[in-house]
């Protein structure tokens, strides 16, 4: 284990109800060696910023292992690109604002767990990066929210 990894880190994102444990994951490389680790990706449906009830155990288990860690989370809202029949600055808009609404939301229900609010940070993405380590394509560009822990 290297002096920028963050202990735990891999085992959130697969952590199971109950506190079982999945095994460890290595985390992506390019943001190991920055110390910035992806522990969680949530599954939103199209144009809902509405949290799936499975999903707040994990958001309490990053909450307290953040606090544990002294780590800052990162909430990164996606939008998928969608085909609708509105103009490109309409949809470009769109998709900020649901990006930005489900990054919002995850970070509220973190802060609610225990985090300050000064070590949530809230990024909207819009529909303009693919999802991490992967090409933006089928049920990988669906709508999501990335949690990162950065030590």
């Amino acid at each position: 284990s290297g002096a920028n990894r963050v202990p735990g880190a891999p085992e959130i994102a697969g952590a199971a109800p109950g506190g079982a444990r999945a095994p460890r994951r290595r985390p992506e490389p390019a943001f190991a060696e920055a110390g910035i680790h992806r522990v969680a990706t949530l599954y939103f449906a199209t144009g809902s910023a509405r949290i799936a009830a499975k999903d707040y155990a994990t958001l309490r288990h990053i909450a307290a292992e953040s606090h544990s860690l002294g780590a800052v989370i990162r909430v990164v809202g996606h939008a998928s690109a969608g085909a609708g029949r509105a103009s490109a600055a309409a949809r470009k808009l769109a998709n900020f604002n649901i990006s930005f609404r489900r990054a919002q939301a995850v970070g509220e229900a973190l802060i609610r767990a225990g985090p300050a609010p000064g070590n949530v940070e809230i990024v909207a993405a819009s529909d303009n990066s693919a999802p991490f380590g992967a090409a933006a394509t089928g049920a990988a560009a669906r709508p999501r929210v990335e949690i990162f822990l950065e030590n």
